[in-house]
């Protein structure tokens, strides 16, 4: 039931992306392209309305996907680490063109980042499911060109599932103290 739920929240989530609040797609388009991405993230970036725009990037819809790579360039530690969680969230729905973006260098970290540990804290449909589900998206990727990227997507994932099945035994076995 809880894959089904998980599912079912994906498929909304792809479908429908999310619009910040107040802004529409076209009216943030345009705004990047008079003002710079750097003035509109200093603008937005500290408000509820940049995890709406965050969202829509994570929907993989490609022109969000643009805005995310705008704001990429223009963006720091904080920001960068929550638009590679964006990504990473985007692989999902359109993983091809993610592991596009990060062979041509537009993404700004590596594939191991991208693919192994994008997170910080544990995404909201749980590591599992995340895991599973990036890896399904990628294994569905039929691109010649993308192979090696695509395999280091792949390896990069297994050593994040290892590294959270030993971080997530060695807090049970914490726990049981």
């Amino acid at each position: 039931m809880k894959v089904i739920t998980i599912f079912l929240i994906l498929i909304h989530c792809v479908a429908f992306p999310v619009l910040a609040a107040g802004e529409t797609l076209s009216k943030l388009e345009a705004r990047i392209n008079s003002e710079g991405a750097r003035a509109v993230l200093s603008d937005i970036w500290n408000s509820p309305e940049f995890g709406d725009v965050l969202d829509s990037v994570a929907s993989g819809d490609e022109r969000w996907l643009e805005v995310g790579l705008a704001l990429r360039e223009e963006s720091d530690a904080g920001v960068t680490t929550m638009l590679r969680e964006s990504f990473a969230l985007a692989l999902i729905s359109a993983p091809a063109r993610i592991l596009q973006y990060q062979e041509n260098g537009k993404l700004g970290f590596s594939v191991e980042e991208l693919c192994g540990s994008a997170f910080i804290d544990e995404p909201a449909m749980g590591y599992n499911a995340y895991f599973n589900a990036i890896e399904k998206s990628i294994l569905a990727i039929r691109s010649s060109s993308l192979v090696e990227t695509k395999e280091g997507c792949l390896k990069a994932l297994n050593e994040g599932r290892k590294s959270y099945s030993n971080w997530k035994a060695l807090n049970e076995e914490r726990e049981a103290y």
